[in-house]
């Protein structure tokens, strides 16, 4: 099923969800050949929830109707997909590579608000994450990397990561890698927030700091005898000792999801 989103007269948003079918297909069709008559430049963003397929006869049928779109491939401009299929974000970077004038650019399901805020161009570039999720395989061992200005969009998803954690009521360790500190968005400072530092505080029995400006180390010495859990900073080589400190190791980093 497809839905047709409002947004800018520039911008093609749309929503798919289920199964893709003939009737949506000549929808999107007919709104893109519209938009690309209109405009100079036709942004699409396309956020992709539950997909369920299409018919390939309904994309054969289609062909004579696509094939007078490749040549006005100049007139795309931002290409956003959404979705949380791995597979449908790969196929979006190869198809990128491979038609000329169109660049793709992927994100998760949670991730919309950032996609839109780059499709409707208030935002130059697609922003590489701040926050970073470091996984450990123990649900009361937890880990990020710190590396820029998080925005209220990381803020709100790495919140969903840590609340789960905070709930179950067990003593939680924490591994924080900081690269570079750039700040917080105003608009992603709440209450709610304030909360959830307040509640994993209580929860920490071991928090390691790896890395940072020269000052963090200080900081933590000031910090670490009157604070409830055990605080130690590593420098940033010594990050291998920070995890043994934690008695576990690290699985991988990914982004925020």
């Amino acid at each position: 099923m497809l839905t047709f989103l409002d947004t800018e007269p520039d911008v093609l948003a749309v929503r798919v969800e289920g199964r893709f079918g003939r009737i949506d297909l000549d929808a999107y069709l007919d709104r893109l050949t519209e938009a690309l008559e209109r405009n100079e430049k036709t942004h699409l963003f396309a956020e992709v929830a539950d997909f369920r397929g299409i018919d390939l006869r309904d994309i054969i049928d289609s062909v004579g109707r696509w094939i007078p779109l490749l040549g006005k491939l100049e007139k795309f401009g931002r290409v956003a997909i959404v979705s949380d299929a791995s597979w449908l974000r790969w196929a979006a970077r190869v198809e990128s590579a491979l038609l000329p004038y169109v660049s793709y650019e992927t994100f998760r399901l949670e991730e919309r608000e950032i996609a839109l805020a780059w499709i409707r161009g208030e935002r130059d570039e697609p922003p590489a994450p701040a926050l970073t999720l470091i996984e450990t395989g123990d649900p009361d061992v937890l880990g990020f990397a710190l590396d820029g200005k998080i925005t209220a969009a990381e803020i709100q998803l790495i919140r969903k990561r840590f609340q789960g954690a905070v709930g179950g009521g067990r003593p939680l360790r924490l591994l924080g890698r900081i690269k570079h500190v750039g700040g917080i968005a105003l608009d992603g400072l709440d209450a709610g927030l304030i909360g959830l530092k307040r509640d994993l505080f209580e929860r920490l029995e071991r928090y390691a700091l790896v890395g940072g400006p020269a000052w963090l180390d200080s900081w933590v010495q000031l910090l670490d005898p009157v604070a409830k859990p055990q605080i130690r900073h590593f420098p940033a080589e010594d990050e291998a000792a920070a995890w043994a400190w934690l008695g576990i190791q690290p699985a991988n980093d990914r982004r925020v999801a």
